[in-house]
């Protein structure tokens, strides 16, 4: 059970008759309209029946209910909403000062993170704003031993993918191709990636991201590359890393991240270069 109202995040003191509709469905469902108003009733708030079923059709207009053959219950779209919102915006709250950038890159400027699903998603929501390039959206390189991809995934991370893809045309390749690597190559260009390849043959220590002439170069410590191979060589799909991740990885999650960032044009050519003749040699992963 739930609690009572005032538990609910997105009620305060004063419930609204709404507010009192979707805490009820919270805990039970589905519910008929008279049966929503009874329990209302019940708790010794003063509401007509006519206020009850007018809130109710407005919740559905606006799509947090929906109708079930024996009452309404709670959109589940809605429900996801609500839980991705409130994880970018924790996101936000808790790493938005830590991780800002100076305005420029003249000088190399370094971050640290101690968690690989944060690291993942920053780096994408980054890329996608341009914060590497003063707003510019230009090509996108990427240089990986694994493909990056946040283990603590919810789905708007893959709408964030296809929004720095349809904002940047995005290259890469990376080293290994382990089941998970070729998984994520795959969803890659389902969000519209332009090119993505595994398995290319590298003695690479760090990762690289190019956006113009600035380098992102991402290093991990020896205990999060072991930690990443474990998890790559054993997840081939969605729900192998859901469950992988809420049994083993939230608890044992070594990560160390260091992402120092630079100003290089003659080494971001190079690297440019390098990613291009990659994905140009004739064989395709």
């Amino acid at each position: 059970m739930i609690g009572k109202a005032s538990d609910i995040p997105f009620t305060g003191g004063n419930q609204r008759v709404r507010d009192h509709i979707l805490v009820l469905l919270s805990e039970e469902f589905p519910l008929t309209p008279k049966s929503l108003y009874t329990r209302i009733s019940k708790n010794g708030n003063e509401v007509s029946y006519q206020a009850v079923h007018k809130a109710i059709q407005q919740l559905i207009g606006e799509g947090i209910l929906e109708k079930k053959s024996i009452g309404v219950q709670l959109s589940q779209n809605w429900i996801h909403r609500v839980r991705d919102y409130a994880f970018t915006v924790d996101t936000i709250y808790t790493k938005g000062k830590i991780y800002k950038l100076p305005t420029n890159f003249d000088k190399p400027y370094s971050l640290s993170f101690n968690d690989f699903s944060t690291y993942v998603v920053w780096m994408a929501e980054t890329l996608r704003d341009g914060k590497f390039s003063n707003g510019k959206t230009g090509p996108i390189f990427g240089l990986f031993y694994h493909a990056p991809w946040p283990l603590r995934f919810n789905f708007i991370d893959f709408e964030l993918l296809r929004q720095m893809a349809s904002n940047c045309q995005t290259y890469g390749v990376c080293v290994c191709d382990m089941p998970f690597d070729r998984w994520i190559a795959n969803h890659y260009r389902l969000a519209g990636i332009k090119a993505f390849k595994t398995g290319i043959k590298l003695k690479l220590e760090d990762d690289f991201f190019v956006v113009d002439d600035v380098i992102v170069r991402v290093k991990f410590s020896t205990e999060t590359r072991k930690f990443m191979d474990k998890i790559y060589s054993k997840i081939t799909d969605l729900k192998q890393l859901f469950h992988y991740y809420f049994t083993e990885v939230d608890k044992k999650d070594p990560s160390s991240i260091e992402v120092i960032i630079e100003r290089n044009p003659t080494m971001a050519r190079m690297i440019q270069n390098q990613i291009m003749q990659y994905l140009d040699d004739g064989t395709k992963k």
